[in-house]
């Protein structure tokens, strides 16, 4: 990027000089067992991710055509504190000193407050509305729906108990489709079975405001680590129970009352501060 009197203008060509030089560490880079930093190439003049077709080249680490170099992953990679970069923005919760900044993925959701985030049964949902009571509405025809990308060993044993309990849709997409032309759970579930592809604290992507987004009790398997912004008591955590066979207890004694003293729970305790993020991106 490069920052002018009044606007932020895009820069992909990695031999021009920009104020700000976002690089990233993938795991398809790594070559020979070594992790490879890469400037990330802009498609279309908005900042994201590489092109999923082009490959990448390994940038310099001597090159100097930029102000400040920060490293930044959507994906559970520990930051690379040893690369002398000026700044990191991931998902690890330790500041390393004031050199890395907890910036999970799930913040994108709700980075402009008045934006819709959802479309669904609840009408209009914006970040804003996430710090607010939902209104409970009526158990949903179906028992639960889980997503069937990503699925362990552990996911199955899971879907197979609450199988037990009532039916259990697997859908290809489900999660992502949520407040989308495609949506195939909003208003259809109860619970909607979400989980981190990687526990560790802080790992938190979108998965779980977007099975909130869909109007359901999300059945959470993820860490949240320090996270103070995320209610809790909006969602069911696995992990809070010592074994998998207790969770299933709790969720067959869960009577309607209970039920909806967890939907009614707001997802969102705060808002986080994006403000923050932008002044640490830019050195200010």
């Amino acid at each position: 990027m490069r920052r002018t009197d009044d606007d932020i203008v895009v820069v992909s060509n990695r031999n021009s000089f920009c104020d700000i030089e976002f690089v990233g560490v993938y795991k398809p880079l790594i070559e020979k067992g070594k992790d490879r930093l890469n400037r990330f190439k802009l498609v279309e003049s908005q900042i994201g991710g590489p092109e999923s077709r082009m490959k990448l080249r390994e940038y310099s680490p001597h090159s100097r055509n930029f102000r400040r170099r920060i490293w930044y992953t959507s994906e559970n990679l520990r930051p690379p504190v040893h690369e002398g970069l000026d700044a990191l923005l991931s998902f690890d919760q330790d500041e390393f000193l004031g050199t890395n900044l907890y910036c999970p993925s799930w913040y994108s959701e709700i980075a402009h407050s008045e934006n819709i985030l959802s479309m669904n049964l609840l009408g209009k949902q914006t970040a804003q509305n996430l710090l607010l009571p939902r209104k409970f509405i009526e158990a949903q025809p179906s028992f639960c729906s889980a997503d069937a990308t990503h699925l362990n060993s552990f996911h199955f044993h899971t879907i197979s108990r609450l199988k037990e309990l009532g039916r259990l849709d697997l859908l290809t997409k489900g999660i992502s489709s949520v407040g989308t032309s495609n949506d195939k759970i909003s208003g259809k579930y109860r619970f909607i079975l979400c989980s981190e592809n990687d526990i560790y604290p802080g790992y938190v992507t979108n998965v779980l405001i977007k099975a909130y987004l869909a109007g359901g009790i999300p059945l959470y398997l993820g860490d949240l680590g320090k996270d103070p912004h995320i209610n809790r008591n909006s969602f069911i955590n696995i992990l809070d129970f010592p074994t998998l066979r207790e969770f299933i207890s709790y969720l067959q004694k869960l009577d309607v009352e209970s039920y909806r003293l967890i939907y009614e729970q707001p997802f969102l305790n705060s808002l986080p501060d994006i403000g923050k993020i932008r002044n640490f991106i830019l050195g200010d």
